[in-house]
């Protein structure tokens, strides 16, 4: 191996080695005393509509009698009651304070500890409420009229409607419908303001996602990381995470606004106008310290809003697309909203590549229902395609590795004319065919394809949780035994000890393979199981070129 591969190399493990330190800057940890526990989310998954939730608590239902509204306002708050929707992909809680959303639980994905992942708790305030510049539109005490008490969607009742009513003694009226469909996690939502003046929002209305999106991963600084707000303004997506440090953001602008989403490492929100555009929006992103693990963790809680304008009769419709679920790239993609840049496929020049790889995953996946021996094949498969490159350099590196004496000769010749010491060296590659820089081709072609795949099995749904086999239940995390880090090493050197000759470069045979496995001992089991296979496969590739090539090389030197 030459020096620019060895350098190659050593950037990698700079980089890897030095990222936690940047995430530790430019995210500090809190002060003592600042230090909240994180909440504790419910570690069982309800199966039915609870009682507690409804029990001696009569739904009201749209068109009952609301004249005793007045008495709300004087201090006698009415109590919320409470909606639940249960779907194939979720249980989601409204309330009647606000028409709001105050829980959605997922089905189909769980916290590492198998406790229940809620993307919508918020306490009472819930989400999807409607705000002017400076309040709610609907007093706090206040109630809407629900048309159902519960809703039970399956494959026989695959949608179903949820209406909310609000209206006012003089006639003002606020409705909000709620469609639902049992296999989709997008849920329809449709406003009609009557009075947009009588309301105080005669300069149009907030829709709000009062909700941050909880922290669901085993490593809660790598996943608050992830944390963004996400808007689609003026035709261009924009992206912030920016907390001042740590004083609060808020992002404010008037314009064309499509929608606005938050998203962590796994999963997303996002509110998508429909009937017409929005006039702006805000994402206001603050921090909060919290344990997670017995470490501290400073939690950025991100909220946000779309504006929509009112209108010159003071009447409004307006129908939005309502997600809530995981970062999903091709669910996100058929919304044909531009949703899927909220999915992170890494530097800008690696996201065709990430794009490709994720799809070619996929597809493999189909066909081999096991992520871990899809990533063996997948190493063959890039093996295969990088073969009549890669046996070139290996070619050109067994022929270095022949001629070396002869260029230590050299050296040694014209050590004190590094000039002339130079230039007999490249007369003696062109007379026996070596390229010295040969070997870096493959290694440089693979790189691309080495950060993209890690940007996949990263940050993409489709790893998370995944099994390979025994130990591994999760290719997305890091080997929690380490056996796979360790025999990617051992792999490494077995490679290194059989390519390297020059004496020179012994300690490098050592050396490298520590740095690397010390490296991926915190690489997702994923990354480290394709570059494991990847290197075994070089080994058995050098050893066939190496037999192919013995008798020509004997001819080289001889």
């Amino acid at each position: 191996m030459d020096r620019k591969t060895l350098f190659a190399f050593i950037l990698i493990g700079l980089l890897f080695l030095l990222l936690p330190y940047y995430y530790k800057l430019v995210n500090p940890p809190p002060k003592e005393g600042q230090i909240s526990n994180a909440p504790d989310s419910s570690r069982a998954l309800p199966q039915q509509p609870s009682d507690s939730l409804l029990a001696g608590k009569e739904i009201p239902m749209a068109g009952a009698d609301t004249s005793g509204w007045q008495a709300s306002l004087l201090g006698k708050d009415e109590l919320p009651q409470y909606i639940r929707v249960d779907t194939e992909l979720y249980i989601a809680k409204f309330s009647t304070k606000g028409a709001a959303l105050v829980s959605f639980i997922l089905k189909k994905y769980h916290k590492a500890d198998n406790a229940v992942i809620d993307l919508a708790q918020n306490g009472d305030i819930g989400s999807l409420r409607l705000k002017n510049e400076s309040a709610y539109l609907i007093p706090e005490g206040l109630n809407y009229t629900a048309t159902a008490d519960s809703i039970q969607l399956s494959a026989s009742k695959m949608d179903d409607d949820l209406e909310f009513n609000w209206v006012g003694p003089d006639g003002r009226l606020v409705r909000k419908i709620y469609h639902f469909h049992n296999r989709e996690y997008s849920i329809g939502l449709e406003i009609t303001i009557n009075d947009v003046k009588a309301l105080g929002c005669s300069d149009g209305y907030y829709l709000c996602w009062d909700a941050p999106l909880p922290i669901t991963e085993v490593s809660a600084s790598k996943d608050n990381d992830y944390m963004k707000g996400y808007v689609m303004f003026g035709g261009e997506p924009l992206d912030f995470k920016d907390t001042d440090g740590g004083k609060g953001h808020k992002e404010e602008k008037t314009g064309e606004t499509s929608w606005v989403a938050s998203k962590s490492k796994y999963f997303a929100s996002a509110m998508v106008c429909q009937s017409r555009r929005g006039s702006g929006f805000y994402i206001d992103i603050a921090e909060m310290p919290e344990k997670h693990d017995d470490k501290i963790v400073n939690r950025r809680l991100i909220t946000n809003g779309i504006k929509m304008a009112s209108s010159s009769n003071g009447q409004l419709t307006d129908k939005f697309m309502i997600y809530i679920g995981p970062i999903d790239y091709y669910i996100l993609k058929g919304y044909n909203v531009g949703l899927e840049t909220i999915v992170d496929m890494g530097w800008r020049i690696l996201q065709p590549f990430s794009r490709v790889l994720l799809w070619l995953l996929v597809q493999l996946h189909k066909i081999i229902p096991n992520y871990g021996f899809v990533l063996i094949l997948f190493s063959v498969f890039i093996k295969v395609i990088l073969f009549p490159l890669s046996r070139k350099s290996t070619t050109s590196m067994a022929k270095m590795q022949e001629v070396q004496p002869k260029i230590l000769e050299l050296r040694e010749k014209y050590k004190k004319d590094p000039k002339k010491m130079n230039t007999e060296v490249m007369k003696l590659y062109k007379e026996h065919g070596v390229n010295p820089v040969g070997g870096c081709l493959p290694l440089l072609l693979q790189m691309p394809l080495f950060f993209a795949l890690y940007q996949v099995l990263n940050a993409t749904i489709e790893l998370r949780g995944a099994n390979f086999i025994l130990w591994i239940k999760d290719l997305s995390q890091q080997d929690p035994l380490y056996i796979l880090p360790v025999l990617m090493g051992i792999t490494m050197f077995v490679q290194q000890k059989m390519t390297m000759k020059d004496p020179k470069q012994q300690m490098m045979v050592y050396l490298m393979p520590a740095v690397m496995t010390f490296v991926f001992l915190s690489m997702p089991a994923g990354l480290v199981l394709y570059w494991t296979m990847f290197n075994i496969l070089s080994f058995a590739e050098q050893l066939y070129v190496k037999r192919r090539s013995r008798p020509s090389m004997i001819a080289v030197v001889t």
